[in-house]
């Protein structure tokens, strides 16, 4: 991953000193005239859509790294840099200790494992995942179901003993 440069792209984003995107496009929508109150422009469609493409990134389950993308959904490496570049995916850039990835938007990688192997692969690959998640929490499960069952006898025991 840390081989792989987007194009156009420079060193990690430190955001400092930008201030808030929502906050700059709310000022920039805001007509400000003297004497008057300040009135809001008129939406399009195409705000509407980047505001809810703005919201969806911070929806919980909405995102996935690309190392989750890679083991969930059987894509490569590669195969998310050439979504990237062509356009095909959106992307945020994350760093933990120093180490990038990428943030993509769970939808748009399941359309593309959608478009390059099927449905039905999708499907497979999506109740493995949580089949494996399933097991487990039946193994945690279990493990907590014997120490209980074992300090209920030990409480048994204290009260009839």
């Amino acid at each position: 991953m840390a081989n792989y440069r987007l194009p156009g792209t420079t060193a990690m984003p430190s955001g400092k000193g930008r201030g808030h995107p929502a906050r700059k496009w709310a000022l920039s929508n805001e007509t400000t005239m003297p004497g008057r109150n300040r009135q809001r422009a008129a939406r399009t469609e195409q705000e509407d859509w980047l505001d809810n493409h703005h919201q969806e990134w911070g929806r919980k389950g909405a995102t996935l790294s690309d190392k989750t993308a890679r083991k969930e959904d059987g894509l490569t490496e590669d195969e998310i840099i050439d979504a990237v570049n062509a356009g095909s995916l959106d992307y945020r850039v994350g760093s933990v200790y120093g180490t990038p990835w990428f943030r993509l938007l769970r939808r748009e990688v399941e359309h593309l494992v959608e478009v390059r192997r099927g449905r039905p692969y999708l499907d497979e690959r999506r109740a493995k995942a949580e089949l494996a998640k399933v097991d487990a929490d039946l193994t945690r499960l279990r493990g907590d179901v014997a120490v209980l069952e074992e300090r209920r006898s030990k409480l048994l025991a204290e009260l009839s003993g």
